[in-house]
């Protein structure tokens, strides 16, 4: 079966799902973490979006996905502490 999208746009799809894929706090108390977190990533994707959309910066969609991917590391890092995945049994 044919690939529904190009190996470009499946790179920037995949930094802006990874960008705003953020993991649940330990605890409650870390809400307010998580929510600031989650809130600036979404404006930076916002921008990154924009930039695709007016043709600014980057001169191709991997160059805009490594462009993200490295300023949402940099930026906007996860600080709080993560809860812990569960292990099936």
């Amino acid at each position: 079966m044919a690939d529904l999208i190009g190996a470009d746009v499946r790179d920037i799809l995949t930094a802006i799902h990874d960008a705003l894929h953020v993991p649940a706090p330990a605890s409650p108390e870390y809400q307010a973490a998580q929510d600031w977190l989650l809130a600036h990533r979404a404006a930076a994707v916002q921008g990154v979006i924009a930039a695709i959309l007016d043709n600014i910066g980057a001169s191709s969609l991997e160059t805009h996905a490594r462009a993200a991917r490295r300023v949402l590391a940099e930026a906007y890092p996860v600080t709080y502490p993560v809860r812990e995945p569960e292990v099936a049994r």
